[in-house]
């Protein structure tokens, strides 16, 4: 997905439109400032659920897939797909 895409599904993750998981692949940081932001956004109480409820990092493909599998096996009963952002360096 684009940019402006992943801060769509965090915000509607954090006001409850939706609850499908989402992992950013954070190879070499790419996704650093994004995750300081969202935890300035939670301490300023300016987001309600905590950064890693919102959006999951990880630092490679692998580790993605892996969590996204996690995420299914344990939310199997409603049918959640896992959304994962890539960094486009």
């Amino acid at each position: 997905g684009t940019w402006d895409e992943l801060w769509e599904m965090a915000c509607s993750r954090n006001i409850g439109l939706t609850d499908i998981p989402i992992v950013c692949i954070n190879a070499d940081g790419y996704y650093d400032a994004f995750r300081s932001i969202l935890q300035r956004a939670y301490q300023d109480e300016l987001i309600k659920l905590r950064p890693e409820e919102v959006v999951h990092f990880v630092p490679d493909a692998e580790a993605a897939v892996r969590w996204c599998e996690e995420q299914n096996n344990n939310n199997n009963k409603h049918e959640k797909s896992c959304e994962i952002e890539l960094s486009t360096k």
